[in-house]
């Protein structure tokens, strides 16, 4: 429950104006109907889930790579 009400609050980063409640229930429809679709309608689970690592991974990499820059640079605290 956490998990998706943290998700729902990313939603509403993205500039979508509606209540946070709102945004956590539509959080956990998506992921829902995502759940269903890898279980039921996949050919396999290994796809998905390399691709989910992948769309995981470029964005947490990048965001790594600019905190270890932003840290080298820095010289005062």
């Amino acid at each position: 429950m956490l998990g998706i009400y943290s998700s729902g609050l990313t939603l509403l980063t993205l500039g979508i104006k509606i209540s946070r409640p709102a945004a956590a229930a539509i959080d956990g429809v998506i992921l829902t109907i995502g759940t269903i679709w890898v279980v039921f309608f996949s050919q396999s689970f290994l796809g998905p889930f390399q691709s989910f690592l992948i769309t995981l991974g470029v964005p947490l990499a990048s965001w790594a790579g600019i905190l270890i820059a932003d840290i080298f640079t820095r010289t005062k605290d």
